[in-house]
């Protein structure tokens, strides 16, 4: 049941920021947030963390994200305030694929397809390329209960 699990509420940040939430392996909302200055993308990202209220939220290799993001939850109550973890994209990539991909050519085309294929497998469908990164981090978690950074 969906009220049994825990929300995690998964970003990949960049100029486009790819989000995903999720519980279990029913997505609630995945996207790709942009916005012309940082402050309207952290304003949005802000937004949909708020509207969604997720128990976890999963970072890509980002310090910064998640001072800001720390900073931003301080407008939570307490009880009810999300905890955040940080994953190195490396990592996850020897976890679910078994080494980390390159970032051109034809190693990146290659990549990008097994990473649709493995969301559209978990989830049931595909979505833009970084909410489908912001996926693949949720797949990760589910997948690897003892990952030891947590």
């Amino acid at each position: 049941m969906l009220e049994d699990r825990p929300i995690i509420f998964s970003i990949d940040p960049g100029e486009h920021i790819g989000y995903a939430a999720s519980s279990g392996n029913k997505v609630l909302e995945a996207g790709v947030i942009v916005g012309v200055t940082e402050h309207e993308r952290f304003s949005t990202l802000n937004e949909k963390i708020c509207t969604i209220l997720p128990h976890i939220i999963l970072i890509e290799n980002s310090y910064k994200y998640k001072k800001k993001i720390t900073h931003m939850l301080k407008t939570i109550p307490e009880g009810r305030r999300p905890v955040i973890y940080l994953l190195d994209a490396k990592q996850v990539q020897f976890r679910l694929f078994g080494k980390p991909f390159g970032k051109y050519g034809k190693e990146k085309t290659s990549h990008r397809q097994i990473r649709n294929l493995m969301v559209q497998e978990y989830f049931g469908m595909t979505y833009e390329v970084h909410a489908n990164d912001a996926l693949l981090m949720i797949i990760d978690w589910n997948k690897s209960p003892a990952i030891v950074s947590r």
